[in-house]
C-alpha cells in the first residue's frame, strides 16, 4: 500500500485504524493493532494488521505525534435582504476526511453570534442595516477519538440592499403653461418605512426624446417628454429610477385680427375693432378671453403714433393686444389705418 497517506492514530488506541490514501480517500478499515507502544497520546511504533491481508502498515514515529489534518468548522456564508427573514445558520467542515461529518467529529452545541465590523453583537439581524457581518461560532469542541488540528472559523452574513423603485408620476399641462408639481410613486419599502428613511429629496428633470434637457416647459413645443426622477440615496436600498411622461397639450388656435380703418387727417380717431376666429370651444367666444383689447398704432418706421389726429396722411399699422387665455393659443394679426387728406 505505497499510496497510504497516514493513520488515524487516535482511533488506533481503541483497536481500530483507518488508512487514508494519498488523495484523502479511505483505503482500508483494519481492526487489529499489534506491537504498538502507547505513550499517552503518542506512539513510538505501530504495526497494523488486517485479518485477511496480514500486515497492512508499519510505521515508526521518531517523536510525539501531532494531530491529523487541519479541520476548520465554520458557519456557512449566508445572505439575506435588508429587513427580510433571518437566515438559518448551518455548519461546514473544511478539511474533513471523506467518512467524517461535522456532526460526527464535534461535540457540544453550536452557538452563532453575529457581529459588526466593530465587533459589536447584532442581537436581531432583521433590524440591521445592509452590509457585511461576521458569524462567530462557539460551543463546539473536537469529539473524543478524533484526531484533527481543530479550529473554529468565522462565516459571513451579507445583508443585501432591498430593491426600491422610484417612478415619476405622469403629468399633463397645456401649451405655455407652468411646470407642474412633480411627484413620484415609490414601491419596495420594508414594512414601516417610507421616503423619510431615504437620504435627499425628489428632483425631476424634463428631457426630450433625444435626451437633451428642457429648461423651461412653458416655452416647449406641444408633445411628450420624459420626466426623469433622481435625488434619493440610501445605504439600505438599491434605488431604481423610472421616468414618467410629461404631456404638453397644444392649445386651440385663436386669431385676433384688427379691422382695417380709414380716417381723415386732423379728424377724429376711428373706433378700432377686431374679429376673433379659430377653434373656440362650443359656446365660447372672444368675451371668454382674459383682459381688455388694446391697440397700438405705428408708422412705417415702427415708431408709435401717440395721437393719430395729429398724424400726417399715409398708411399706419394697427396692432391689437391685451387678450390672454390658458385655454387658447392666441395669435394677433395687425390691420391697416389709412389717414386720408381732408377735402
Amino acid at each position: 500500500m505505497s499510496d497510504i497517506k497516514g493513520i488515524t492514530i487516535g482511533i488506533a488506541a481503541n483497536g481500530n485504524v483507518t488508512l487514508i490514501g494519498s488523495s484523502g480517500e479511505v483505503k482500508a478499515q483494519v481492526d487489529t493493532v499489534q506491537n504498538s507502544t502507547t505513550l499517552g497520546n503518542t506512539y513510538a511504533s505501530c504495526e497494523v494488521w488486517d485479518r485477511a491481508a496480514g500486515l497492512v502498515c508499519r510505521r515508526v514515529f521518531a517523536g510525539p505525534i501531532t494531530p491529523g489534518p487541519d479541520l476548520v468548522v465554520k458557519p456557512v456564508d449566508v445572505e439575506m435582504e435588508y429587513k427580510g427573514a433571518a437566515p438559518t445558520f448551518s455548519l461546514e467542515g473544511i478539511g474533513l476526511w471523506a467518512s467524517d461529518t461535522v456532526a460526527s467529529v464535534t461535540t457540544g452545541t453550536a452557538v452563532f453570534t453575529v457581529k459588526d465590523s466593530g465587533n459589536n453583537t447584532i442581537a436581531d439581524v432583521t433590524t440591521a442595516g445592509a452590509g457585511t457581518y461576521k458569524i462567530v461560532l462557539s460551543g463546539l469542541t473536537l469529539a473524543s477519538g478524533k484526531v484533527y488540528n481543530f479550529s473554529l472559523g468565522v462565516g459571513t452574513l451579507t445583508i443585501k440592499k432591498k430593491k426600491l423603485t422610484v417612478t415619476a408620476d405622469n403629468k399633463s399641462i397645456n401649451e405655455f403653461g407652468s411646470a407642474p408639481e412633480y411627484t413620484a410613486t415609490i414601491t419596495g419599502f420594508a414594512t414601516g418605512e417610507s421616503a423619510s428613511n431615504l437620504t435627499g429629496s425628489l428632483a425631476c428633470s424634463v428631457k426630450k426624446t433625444d435626451g437633451t434637457a428642457v429648461t423651461n416647459v412653458a416655452t416647449a413645443e406641444p408633445g411628450t417628454y420624459s420626466i426623469v426622477p433622481s435625488g434619493y440615496t440610501s445605504a439600505n436600498y438599491d434605488i431604481e429610477f423610472v421616468p414618467g411622461k410629461l404631456t404638453i397639450v397644444a392649445l386651440p388656435d385663436i386669431t385676433i385680427t384688427a379691422a382695417d380703418k380709414t380716417m381723415t387727417a386732423g379728424g377724429s380717431a376711428p373706433e378700432y375693432t377686431v374679429t376673433a376666429t379659430g377653434d373656440f370651444k362650443e359656446g365660447e367666444d372672444i368675451s371668454d378671453l382674459t383682459g381688455d383689447i388694446a391697440y397700438t398704432i405705428t408708422d412705417a418706421d415702427g415708431e408709435i403714433v401717440a395721437d393719430v389726429t395729429a398724424a400726417d396722411t399715409g398708411t399706419y399699422t394697427i396692432t391689437p393686444s391685451g387678450l390672454s387665455s390658458s385655454d387658447y393659443d392666441i395669435h394677433f394679426v395687425a390691420g391697416t389705418l389709412t389717414i386720408e387728406a381732408g377735402s
